[in-house]
């Protein structure tokens, strides 16, 4: 019985050895390397060098969390990241050219407005912090310049952590708070 192997025949044999030993090297490399914290930081951790920024988004996205990103992003690169906005989100209530800054939240509205209670004749809250301008203007004495003005106020400022923020807003008085009071929430 001859064993001899032609010289093709030992490279074959030799690059099947080569392969399983890098293949079996990489599966063993997976199991020992730990997965990213599911739910906190979405994307892997850069350098500290590289001067990344974290921002915070929530609302209608495919993905809540807390992502890192280059300095200078856009809104709008911010929001794919976080899984592309869902079809429900009112993304004409973000100003999706905004460059983005580091601890910066980002909540990106719905056009369906929130109710409070699923009894029946129970009136549908608005929830200003994530209303978009038409669930704004559908309110009774909002225009669609207020609801823009809203909109842009609660862009610049943040989310709002009480109602009488919108106190703030031109135009929009005491009265007009007290009469659709009951049509809003947090």
């Amino acid at each position: 019985m001859d064993l001899s192997l032609t010289k093709e025949q030992q490279l074959l044999i030799l690059g099947f050895i080569v392969a399983l030993v890098v293949g079996l090297g990489v599966a063993a490399f997976r199991q020992l390397v730990p997965e990213a914290p599911s739910g906190i930081i979405m994307e892997q951790t850069a350098p500290a060098e590289d001067n990344r920024i974290m921002v915070h988004v929530c609302g209608a996205v495919g993905a809540e969390g807390v992502f890192r990103v280059k300095p200078g992003s856009r809104l709008l690169e911010v929001i794919e990241i976080a899984g592309g906005p869902l079809v429900d989100a009112d993304i004409s209530a973000l100003n999706l050219a905004e460059v983005v800054k580091d601890g910066q939240k980002i909540i990106v509205p719905s056009r369906l407005p929130v109710s409070q209670s699923n009894q029946p004749g129970a009136v549908a809250r608005i929830n200003i912090n994530t209303a978009g301008v038409d669930e704004f203007d559908s309110l009774p004495g909002i225009g669609k310049a207020t609801a823009e003005k809203i909109v842009e106020l609660r862009r610049k400022q943040g989310p709002f952590v009480r109602l009488e923020q919108l106190l703030e807003v031109p135009r929009f008085g005491k009265a007009k708070l007290e009469k659709m009071k009951e049509r809003l929430t947090l």
